[in-house]
């Protein structure tokens, strides 16, 4: 079974009302749009990953130019830093697992949504490289479809200043 199609499965007792009874969490959207978001952030990663894997930022910027703008910075549009990082290093696979944060904001054709979740990498001497990953990716709707426009990760900088709080 499709992952995504699990994930609506799982989450029909949402639409239908809350097992507990407990009112809908402020912002959460339906099913149908959950899923519907899930797939564009879905093709994203497996872009990023695929960058990581050939040692090439240009593989994400052919498909979402506009992450090419910005730079690591604040982990704005990092994606270009990720892969540097990693230069020289031979990497023979990746993991990328993130969920969705079910409190989406859409407002005409542009929404925000909120990803948790590890991105992991084996290399070649078969030690893995890994690390817990929060982002807000910006998408737009263009021609009936939704695209990435924007990343904006967590840095480690933010993590610290969000626990001090």
């Amino acid at each position: 079974m499709r992952p995504a199609l699990l994930l609506a499965l799982l989450l029909v007792p949402v639409a239908c009302g809350r097992p507990d009874n407990s009112e809908p969490i402020p912002g959460e959207v339906d099913p149908a749009t959950y899923v519907e978001l899930d797939a564009p952030v879905r093709e994203y990663f497996h872009h990023r990953k695929k960058a990581m894997l050939a040692g090439d930022p240009e593989v994400p910027w052919r498909r979402y130019p506009e992450l090419r703008q910005g730079g690591p910075a604040g982990g704005i549009n990092a994606e270009g830093s990720h892969v540097a990082a990693f230069r020289g290093v031979p990497l023979l696979d990746g993991d990328v697992h993130v969920e969705l944060d079910p409190r989406i904001r859409i407002s005409g054709d542009t929404t925000e949504v909120r990803v948790h979740g590890t991105e992991s990498y084996l290399r070649q001497d078969f030690q893995q490289s890994a690390w817990e990953l929060e982002m807000r990716l910006l998408l737009v709707r263009r021609d009936g479809a939704w695209t990435v426009v924007r990343t904006d990760e967590t840095t480690d900088a933010e993590r610290h200043q969000e626990r001090r709080r």
